[in-house]
Order: C-alpha cells, then sequence, then structure tokens
C-alpha cells in the first residue's frame, strides 16, 4: 500500500467557499435549483433544462420521454466502448440496447458499421447516443445526415464533456437532447446530478413529466451528499488521496454496471455547489487543456504509445487517452502508476457486450475494436492538482514504457 502523494485520476477540485455555498443553498432551497437551472438555460442558450440526481439517472428519463413519443420504437444505439451507466440507464428506461462498434482511432462510432446498422434496425431505433468520451467531440452531425429522415432521436451524452465546444457549437447542444453529469471527476462537478437540455417543445414537455415523477432528495440523501462532499474536499487532494485509495470497499476507479441507481430531483446543497460553475469550469478547463497539450507534445516525442486522432484544437479532456498495445507493458506501467502515485488508469474494462448481465442478450453484436480498445486503453490525469514534477514523473514513466513498445 502506497503513503504519499497520490493524483486522482481525474478531478473537479473543491474549495472550502464551493462547500458554504452548497450550505447556502440548502438554505435557499428551490431558489437555488432554479438560479442553477436560469445560469445553464443562458449560457448554453438553450429553451429548456431539468436537474436530477445523476447523468444515469438523466438519460434514463430522456429515454423515457422520447418512448411516449415514439411507443413503437424500443432501440437504443451506442457506442460498443462507453460508461457501463449508460447502457444501465437504457435497461433501466425499459429499452433495449443495440451496441455498434468503433473506431479506435476517435473513440466515436465506426462510421461505416454505424451506417450498415441504423439501415439494419431503422424501424425500431428511438434513439442513438453518440457519446464525447473524456471530452474528445464525436461526429453529431455526421449522425444527423445518416438518420435525417428517419425520426430517430439523437441523444448527446456530453457527460464528461460539459463545457466543451465542438465545430458547430457547445458538446451537448448539437443534437436533439443532449445530457452532462456533475458526479465526481467530471468536467464539473457538484458531488453528484445530471443535467438534461434541449430546444425541442414537446420532449420537454414529456421530460417535464418524467421529472416531476422523481422525487425530491430526502433529509437522509442530503446529509449524505454534505458528508460525502466533506470527505471528499478533505481526502481527493493528492497529498491525502492515498488514503481512500487503498479502501478496497470504496471501489474506487472501478466501473459498476448499476441498473438500480436513484431518480430524484437534484438538491438545492448540490444545486449551491454549483455556484459562479461558469468561472469555475473555465479556469478548470485551462488547466486540463494545458495539460492535454503537454501530452500531446510529450506523445509526438515518444512516438510509440499513441493512436487517439485528436481535432485540430485540442478538446478539454477530463483524462488523456492513449494506446500501449503490447499488455505486458501496460500492465507494468499501470502497476508503475499505482506504487508511484501517478494517477495513471485504464478505462472500461471491456466492451458493452462484455457485461455479464448483457452478455446473453448482446451475443450477436460485434464489438472486436471495442474490446481492443479496452485491453489497449490507458488514461493520464489532465486536472490542476498536477504539479510540474507530476507531469515529469509520468513522462518518465511514459518514456520506460514506449522503450518496450518498439
Amino acid at each position: 500500500m502506497r503513503i504519499g502523494r497520490t493524483l486522482p485520476p481525474a478531478a473537479a477540485p473543491l474549495t472550502l467557499k464551493t462547500i458554504l455555498c452548497g450550505l447556502r443553498g440548502l438554505m435557499d432551497g428551490q431558489a437555488a435549483v432554479e438560479r442553477f437551472s436560469s445560469s445553464l438555460r443562458k449560457h448554453f442558450q438553450m429553451r429548456y433544462c431539468f436537474l436530477v440526481s445523476s447523468g444515469a439517472a438523466a438519460l434514463a428519463i430522456i429515454l423515457k420521454a422520447a418512448r411516449q413519443l415514439q411507443p413503437h420504437r424500443n432501440l437504443v444505439l451506442i457506442p460498443a466502448y462507453t460508461c457501463h451507466s449508460v447502457p444501465a440507464s437504457i435497461k433501466r428506461a425499459g429499452l433495449d440496447i443495440c451496441p455498434c462498434d468503433i473506431d479506435p482511432a476517435t473513440l466515436d462510432f465506426d462510421r461505416q458499421k454505424l451506417a450498415g446498422t441504423i439501415l439494419k434496425y431503422r424501424e425500431r431505433l428511438l434513439a442513438v447516443v453518440p457519446t464525447h468520451l473524456f471530452g474528445l467531440p464525436a461526429d453529431v452531425e455526421g449522425i444527423k445526415k445518416i438518420i435525417a429522415q428517419d425520426n430517430i432521436l439523437v441523444v448527446e451524452d456530453a457527460a464528461q464533456a460539459m463545457g466543451s465546444k465542438g465545430a458547430r457549437g457547445y458538446l451537448g447542444c448539437l443534437g436533439d437532447v443532449g445530457f452532462f453529469s456533475l458526479g465526481r471527476g467530471k468536467a464539473f462537478s457538484a458531488m453528484g446530478g445530471g443535467v438534461i437540455i434541449t430546444n425541442d417543445k414537446k420532449l420537454a414537455a414529456e421530460i417535464a413529466g418524467q421529472v416531476d415523477r422523481c422525487a425530491e432528495p430526502s433529509l437522509f440523501k442530503i446529509l449524505r451528499s454534505v458528508a460525502v462532499t466533506l470527505f471528499v474536499f478533505c481526502f481527493s487532494r493528492p497529498a491525502l488521496f492515498w488514503l481512500p485509495k487503498s479502501m478496497p470497499f470504496l471501489r474506487l476507479g472501478e466501473t459498476i454496471y448499476d441498473t438500480a441507481f436513484e431518480m430524484d430531483q437534484l438538491s438545492p446543497f448540490q444545486a449551491g455547489l454549483a455556484a459562479g460553475w461558469e468561472d469555475r469550469l473555465d479556469h478548470a478547463q485551462s488547466e486540463r487543456q494545458a495539460n492535454a497539450c503537454f501530452w500531446m507534445r510529450a506523445m509526438h516525442s515518444l512516438g510509440s504509445v499513441n493512436g487517439i486522432k485528436f481535432p485540430t484544437c485540442m478538446p478539454n479532456l477530463i483524462r488523456y487517452p492513449l494506446y500501449l498495445e503490447k499488455n505486458k507493458v501496460r500492465e507494468a506501467l499501470l502497476n508503475k502508476s499505482n506504487r508511484q502515485g501517478l494517477g495513471i488508469m485504464g478505462a472500461y474494462p471491456g466492451a458493452v457486450t462484455q457485461i455479464a448481465q448483457l452478455q446473453k442478450e448482446l451475443a450477436g453484436f460485434d464489438s472486436v475494436k471495442a474490446q481492443q480498445v479496452a485491453r489497449a486503453l490507458v488514461t493520464l490525469p489532465t486536472h490542476s492538482w498536477m504539479t510540474a514534477m507530476d507531469r515529469h514523473r509520468i513522462a518518465a514513466a511514459l518514456s520506460e514504457a514506449a522503450a518496450h513498445t518498439g
């Protein structure tokens, strides 16, 4: 067990001022939630905004609302490599999953496979969910062109990309409806929460009905959120992160498929934690972008450990993804990171088709490339707690790994 400075793989640091704002939000009640919602609508220039307990809840609510508008459709197309909460949300909404393999160079849909899958399941498809994984922009416009005449919804998974922009505007605002996650380690954190944004009046009315059916968080849940926030404030800092990381029961870094997540409205405490979110998000993005650019330059100098095709303008990445094809080299790097507290880690452990609870249901879907990505992908931290010395130590570990990949 390591004792000493340990970088979290991803982080959206909290301050004491932020926690005090959360407590003020708790006293203000629903007014704090309305302030946050209003600021989101204004910033993203969207007509409708809904706030719920998590990104997973946001996606489930969107899909339930969409099904009300098109009850004859029951299939949701997603990347075969994505966060396991995405298929969990689909099942929670009572729908079926249609995974489509990805392009390892972009972590987006394989365009040829996507067109074929849409053609095959066109009559059953309710929605396509492009995912801006780690903040990498997905080709939303390309998807819209493929399904232009099919009345299929484009649901943007911008859970990891709040505030980031693509060529045509803010990620999450390019499809029919989008959602952000406010969970720990996301682009912006309110220690939990989900944001739904749309300009579609009919869909918004159905979403509003679904949100109204969600319970307001109980006092117990709010107090639990306060306690977790104080714990994270104290122990997510690199000087002390080694302590929670050494506690297996916390299951930090694990990818869990769970359909039993809470579906509540956002609490006033969490809305209060979001006070000043625009300036805080801008600052965090500036730090992350600078660190991502550093890693991109480092990858060019190493040459043999990258494989991701980035846009011309470096996106705001919550983690910097790269490939190590040799399993022994990858495992050695991850083990070294654990020993030295470098914050390097893998991402999701397998394709959606490899989730134990879904293997039988999804046995007929192709996910060869997604499985290759799961075996080779590692991620580097980009958050503001990373110092120049941290970057130097990580770069040295990468250089050693690169020497063994040739």
